[in-house]
């Protein structure tokens, strides 16, 4: 498909999903407004005002995203997506900061939630516009199957914020904390069920030169295979490297399984140029159509 093609269809994409999301983002606009009750702090404050821009911002630049009516070239285009992908991105800076001040304060605001969730949720459709424009978004028979990957990913984006709110809790009760990979594993799997129905941890798989593996988690329905890693001392860019290439090699070699998730829980930031480790890693292998490696 040539540029011309790409860019029509992730802008038809795009137009699409900010139409089936405006009723949604114009009542958010309206529910979060602080004379609704939620008080006049200058977290209150925040949230109504980037729902109100978010909600401006997808009317005159998402709704009316026709390609080549509203925008001359590919890269007019790109240069929107781009811009918006920084923008969302710096609104949930904003919001996470604005819940990092109600939490010093023990103070629970139901809007900053309920906003975050509108900005991540655009974040995601520009993304996927992003990646149609790219060409690397498949309208194929493997489509469900590269829609978890994508939505796997979003998970792993999202997962030191998730631990960020766990962290404290009211009456001095237990925060939860990741001790190793099963931790990660239990809480990434619950989060993963808010989409999936059909689940299964620690699903036995194949044999490779007489070893069995087992993977941490099995998702029948898109023939995807999820592993869970957590650093520590000791466990070093090459130590990890050997492990995630040992997976290639039992995983692929298994019938079940056309893609693969890697995550990577590194809390203390030990791995040296996480960025070109997970480019490095995250191509095809021999049996698996797809693999993502997520460090976080």
């Amino acid at each position: 498909m040539d540029e011309l093609e790409l860019a029509k269809k992730a802008g038809v994409y795009l137009q699409s999903f900010a139409r089936a999301q405006q009723n949604d983002w114009a009542d958010l606009m309206q529910g979060v407004n602080p004379n609704q009750g939620y008080g006049r702090s200058d977290e209150a404050r925040k949230a109504y005002g980037i729902a109100m821009a978010l909600y401006d911002w997808s009317d005159t630049r998402w709704l009316n995203c026709q390609f080549p009516r509203d925008y001359a070239s590919a890269a007019d285009l790109r240069e929107m997506l781009e811009l918006s992908v920084k923008q969302l991105e710096h609104w949930l800076m904003e919001l996470t900061q604005a819940w990092e001040a109600c939490q010093q304060r023990d103070h629970y605001l139901e809007t900053l939630p309920m906003v975050l969730g509108a900005i991540e949720k655009a974040q995601h459709g520009v993304k996927e516009a992003l990646r149609q424009l790219d060409g690397s978004s498949p309208a194929s028979a493997n489509a469900e199957a590269f829609h978890i990957m994508a939505h796997l990913a979003h998970i792993a984006d999202r997962f030191e914020q998730v631990l960020l709110r766990l962290k404290k809790r009211r009456a001095n009760r237990a925060a939860l904390v990741m001790e190793d990979e099963y931790d990660v594993q239990y809480l990434f799997q619950s989060l993963l069920a808010l989409e999936i129905d059909d689940i299964r941890p620690e699903e036995f798989g194949g044999s490779v030169a007489g070893s069995a593996g087992r993977v941490d988690t099995y998702l029948p329905d898109y023939r995807c295979c999820v592993e869970f890693k957590m650093t520590r001392a000791g466990l070093d860019n090459a130590t990890l490297r050997k492990q995630i290439a040992d997976d290639f090699v039992l995983y692929g070699a298994d019938d079940r399984y056309d893609f693969l998730f890697v995550f990577v829980h590194d809390p203390q930031k030990l791995i040296t140029n996480p960025v070109a480790f997970e480019k490095d890693m995250s191509v095809p292998r021999t049996g698996l159509k797809q693999v993502v490696v997520s460090i976080r």
